[in-house]
C-alpha cells in the first residue's frame, strides 16, 4: 500500500528514508546521513544523485569540512516529504486496528529498536576495523 503510493510519486523507499531524515534537520553531511539511515555511503551517493536530478535535494561543500558535502532538501523536496508523511500517517489506523493505544506505543518502541539495531549492524559491517571481532 505505502510502496504503491510512493511509486506513483516516483519515490523509492530509500529516497523516502532520505526525505524523512532530512526533514528532521537537513544540512548534514552525506556521511552522517548514511550513518543515521544505516545506508552504505556509496549507495547513498547514487540515491542523492537521482534525487538531485528530480530537484528534491541539493548538495554543497560542507562549511566545516571542505572534503565533504552537506545535503539539504529543496522546496520541492520539503513539499513531497510532507505529502508522503501525511499519506503514511493516514494508513496507521488500518495497520494498527484492534490494538490499544498502549500496544501501539510499544510497537513503535520496538520498531525503533529494530531500526537502531539494523543501523548499528550496517555501520559495523561497513567499517570492520572500527569494530574488531572478539576472539573465541
Amino acid at each position: 500500500m505505502l510502496l504503491a503510493m510512493f511509486g506513483r510519486r516516483g519515490v523509492t523507499v530509500e529516497q523516502w528514508m532520505v526525505l524523512g531524515r532530512l526533514s528532521e534537520g537537513d544540512g548534514i553531511t552525506q556521511r552522517e546521513l548514511a550513518r543515521r539511515n544505516g545506508q552504505d555511503p556509496t549507495t547513498l551517493t547514487r540515491i542523492l544523485q537521482k534525487m538531485e536530478r528530480k530537484g528534491l535535494v541539493e548538495r554543497a561543500d560542507d562549511r566545516e569540512d571542505g572534503r565533504a558535502f552537506s545535503v539539504t532538501l529543496t522546496r520541492e523536496g520539503r513539499r513531497l516529504q510532507a505529502e508522503l508523511a501525511a499519506l503514511a500517517l493516514s494508513g496507521v489506523p488500518a495497520v494498527t486496528a484492534g490494538m490499544t493505544a498502549r500496544e501501539v506505543r510499544e510497537l513503535k518502541r520496538l520498531l525503533r529498536l529494530v531500526f537502531e539495531n539494523v543501523v548499528q549492524r550496517r555501520t559495523a559491517a561497513s567499517n570492520p576495523a572500527a569494530h574488531p571481532r572478539s576472539s573465541p
